[in-house]
């Protein structure tokens, strides 16, 4: 499997800040002023009560956490590990099981070969079907 590049969702993200400009002598412009207000508003909207998770749908960022999720369709036989491509550009620290269509129990393979492009998982029952979030 190839790396799963992140999707980035843009109504959960924070915009970048316009270029904000000090006039030549110092002063601050009346449009200055209101494009200042208007991001700082926008970054209270999506951090006072917002913090995002995302839609959570597959290989897409976790809102305005730095993470990922991942659906995987684990193989026909249980116990067998699975090599998970993710889009973190970087080492994984943990996944949290979000979704699953059975009961079952998703558990490390190989950790100490976790990677920047793969990580490593086992479940214990047989063609399940997981969600998790990549963080």
């Amino acid at each position: 499997m190839a790396q799963r590049p992140r999707v980035k969702e843009v109504a959960n993200i924070i915009s970048k800040p316009p270029l904000f400009q000090i006039g030549e002598k110092g002063e601050i412009s009346a449009q200055l002023l209101t494009s200042l207000n208007h991001f700082l508003q926008e970054v209270s909207r999506k951090i006072n009560g917002f913090v995002s998770f995302g839609s959570g749908s597959h290989a897409s960022w976790s809102g305005n956490l730095d993470g990922q999720y991942i659906e995987i369709m684990f193989p026909g036989v249980a116990n067998t590990e699975v090599r998970v491509p993710h889009g973190l550009g970087r080492l994984p620290i943990a996944y949290f099981l979000v979704r699953k269509d059975r009961a079952c129990d998703v558990y490390d393979g190989s950790d100490n070969t976790w990677g920047v492009n793969y990580i490593f998982l086992k479940c214990d029952e047989a063609d399940a079907v997981v969600r998790l979030l990549l963080v």
